[in-house]
């Protein structure tokens, strides 16, 4: 996929989370702070991958297929995976920061769930009402 297709879909899924956010009543989180959240999905249906993916143990993700996992291609960076060693990585990247990114234009932000790290969920702070 290329990044704007990821940036794309990544807006409708933050937009639908939005309008069903817009109607959720508002709970005190750990904190203390009134939140708004709703859940989006799991990584393995958001995320290009479809895979779980964490940084320091990446043997799920498929090496790219230029550098063949060696960030390098003709002495450089590899353009491709623009040298992560994976391409399936590097969408992944895409995608969650155009989540972050389109949610912060609705003045919310994107987590993991607490009980499972692959659910994902749209929040948002609200001004308590006195």
């Amino acid at each position: 996929m290329t990044r704007e297709e990821i940036n794309t879909q990544a807006k409708e899924i933050i937009k639908l989370g939005f309008s069903y956010l817009k109607q959720s009543e508002a709970y005190d989180d750990f904190e203390g702070t009134k939140t708004r959240t709703v859940y989006l999905g799991t990584v393995f249906g958001i995320m290009p991958s479809g895979k779980y993916y964490e940084p320091y143990a990446n043997s799920n993700v498929d090496a790219c297929p230029r550098c063949k996992g060696t960030r390098k291609f003709n002495g450089q960076d590899c353009p491709y995976c623009e040298g992560m060693g994976s391409r399936e990585a590097l969408e992944d990247d895409w995608m969650h920061e155009a989540l972050m990114h389109h949610a912060a234009q609705h003045g919310c932000f994107v987590s993991s769930g607490e009980g499972n790290p692959c659910d994902i969920f749209l929040s948002q702070e609200v001004e308590e009402v006195v």
